[in-house]
């Protein structure tokens, strides 16, 4: 049985019993897991000292040898944080930073470790403060245990410690980011030249989200493919339980709850640079069949929150990439399209039975699609829990919104063709078809934008912000309120029994609600090139076609030859700036204009949008 207290065995010093515990816990004022009142050899977090205060005394004994340190009056005592059970005392902090070898013993040259990649203590204290709201919040990320990770700081590879201090300096303190990037630059060249592990995959997840939001997402996707394969070469995507290779490893819990996470984050950030990039898309080796949903794991505190969204939010980012590969290329005809055993009724077969797994208790509808009731937000209120955050709720219902936009498009942009897809024209079966679709694409359309005014209307800066792909699934909506408002035959209104007049006058009110909200976006953060400039430029000049929608209703739009046809592309912007460097060719959306042009004049760029633009042309 072992003799040594925990604390000391920690720190491989000698543990002479005493009343209460042990010596050392006695003169340090630590809780001896020796004490009987804790329980014996029980497991104990001391408490975690505020950075400030942290700080404060080590700069204050910094000539002062460890183990004076540790013997000075005052030194170990505890600043409580607010987090129930987490806690490190200020001396293990110093400790574990002087255990930290200068050299690196993994490195068969025996050579020093680089001095940017040296933990500080500021690097501590900085990311301490900001995971922990100053200790006034307990640690918390969504990606990886952050109490493992705040207790073994100086111990982390480089690049998982680096770019987590990147992204929240990016976040939280920008005029540290040039100097945390550099670093974390320098630690992936060493990470992808080393043995790859879990933490690896978890280290790129957090830098390609920072290079999405910097407006590189060519980094981004380069970025993804090494997490493919990476997560491929680990067997990231079979459960913990289920793998034999980590038995010996005994692993606890939240370490298998780690590992799950190490997948389910990437996997969604590879879905979604599938669905959203403009290139050829292809298929993911792997899928989320042979592993568990992220769960909630609670080790006396909580560890991780429970994701019950996340598998089924994976599922439709799965759809729409088979979605996008059917529209890849235009049919060969508009009858084969709206054929019963088309393609597009195998997808909406497969997208209803997707909705039929998801409790009602899930989705954020209203009671009248084209406005929000208080009786809508009332029971809102009532479906967000601590179980399914505000936030997580609506990205899930933004995407299946999405989804239902994207499936419904092209058959949306058919009622826009009079000649072979005026209503007489059609049999009563393809004619239900199309407004079927209409009627589903606006429906969803609206719902967007009623999610985006809930939210709008409970917080300041509401929880869309921290997605950086909310804009994209707005911009879905955005086109088809558009297309419906002032390309839409006139006659599809009669079919689908709406004032079409007054109804022009909402679908107007809610794209300039929603321009305004991306607008204030791209103030508050400061946002220069990358994802969103190039879908608010397209959705003002969709306002401005509508404006004048009597041209439109009148087929009066400006010839092509008397426009001047722009491509919409995207900025690329500095890492360590905002200035901008260069224009990416294609911007990044789901489903893009599918060969339409806004105003006359304005394109999407890539291949299928030639091959859609061709499509519509021969059918108009």
């Amino acid at each position: 049985m072992r003799s040594a207290c925990e604390r000391c065995a920690r720190f491989k010093k000698r543990c002479v019993p005493a009343p209460g515990g042990c010596d050392r816990c006695a003169r340090s004022g630590s809780r001896c897991s020796l004490d009987p009142a804790s329980g014996g050899l029980a497991a104990t977090h001391p408490a975690v000292c505020a950075p400030a205060a942290l700080l404060g005394r080590f700069m204050a004994l910094s000539d002062a040898s460890l183990a004076d340190l540790e013997e000075a009056e005052g030194w170990n005592q505890k600043v409580h944080t607010g987090s129930p059970g987490f806690s490190l005392s200020a001396l293990d902090c110093i400790t574990l930073m002087a255990e930290t070898p200068l050299i690196d013993m993994e490195d068969s040259k025996g050579e020093l470790e680089h001095l940017d990649l040296m933990p500080t203590i500021d690097d501590w204290a900085f990311i301490f403060s900001a995971m922990c709201g100053d200790g006034s919040e307990p640690p918390f990320l969504v990606s990886q245990d952050c109490d493992l990770y705040l207790k073994e700081f100086f111990h982390l590879p480089p690049l998982v410690r680096t770019v987590h201090l990147m992204f929240m300096s990016y976040l939280m303190a920008p005029h540290l980011t040039p100097k945390y990037y550099k670093q974390t630059r320098k630690a992936v060249v060493r990470a992808l030249m080393e043995k790859p592990t879990f933490q690896t995959v978890q280290g790129l997840f957090i830098l390609a989200l920072f290079f999405g939001r910097k407006g590189q997402p060519a980094l981004a996707t380069s970025l993804t493919k090494i997490m493919v394969d990476l997560i491929q070469d680990l067997r990231l995507f079979i459960d913990p339980d289920e793998s034999p290779w980590l038995f010996h490893l005994n692993l606890t819990p939240r370490q298998k709850e780690d590992r799950r996470r190490a997948f389910w984050l990437p996997y969604e950030l590879i879905l979604i640079e599938s669905a959203t990039s403009t290139k050829e898309i292809t298929s993911i080796p792997f899928n989320s069949d042979y592993i568990k949903a992220p769960a909630f794991v609670f080790d006396g505190y909580m560890i991780f929150k429970g994701c019950p969204l996340n598998e089924k939010r994976t599922r439709l980012w799965s759809f729409i990439i088979t979605v996008k590969k059917h529209l890849d290329t235009p049919p060969k005809s508009i009858f084969e399209h709206l054929a019963t055993n088309s393609t597009f009724s195998l997808l909406q077969s497969q997208l209803n039975s997707l909705r039929s797994l998801i409790p009602s208790e899930h989705l954020l509808t209203s009671e009248h699609p084209e406005r929000l009731t208080a009786q809508d937000c009332t029971r809102f209120n009532e479906q967000i829990s601590k179980e399914v955050p505000a936030t997580d709720l609506c990205t899930f219902n933004a995407v299946l919104m999405a989804s239902i936009c994207v499936l419904n498009r092209p058959n949306l942009y058919m009622s826009s063709l009079k000649s072979s897809c005026h209503p007489l024209s059609l049999s009563h079966e393809q004619q239900s078809i199309i407004s079927n679709s209409i009627n589903n694409a606006l429906d969803a359309a609206h719902g967007m934008v009623n999610l985006l005014q809930y939210f709008l209307s409970q917080t300041v800066g509401a929880p869309f912000l921290p997605n950086n792909y909310m804009n994209m699934y707005l911009f879905e909506a955005m086109v088809v309120l558009w297309f419906a408002s002032c390309r839409m035959d006139p006659i599809w209104w009669v079919v689908l029994q709406r004032d079409k007049m007054d109804y022009w006058t909402v679908l107007r009110g809610r794209m300039m609600m929603v321009i305004q909200y991306v607008k204030s976006v791209e103030q508050r953060e400061n946002i220069v090139g990358g994802l969103t400039p190039p879908l608010l430029n397209c959705v003002q000049a969709m306002v401005q076609e509508i404006d004048n929608h009597e041209k439109c209703l009148l087929g009066q739009l400006p010839a092509m030859d008397d426009v001047q046809i722009i491509t919409l592309g995207m900025q690329v912007v500095s890492l360590e700036g905002d200035d901008v460097v260069g224009e990416e060719s294609e911007p990044r959306a789901l489903l893009g204009l599918l060969g339409m042009q806004v105003g006359g004049g304005i394109r999407w760029p890539g291949r299928t949008e030639e091959s859609w633009r061709l499509f519509w042309k021969l059918n108009s």
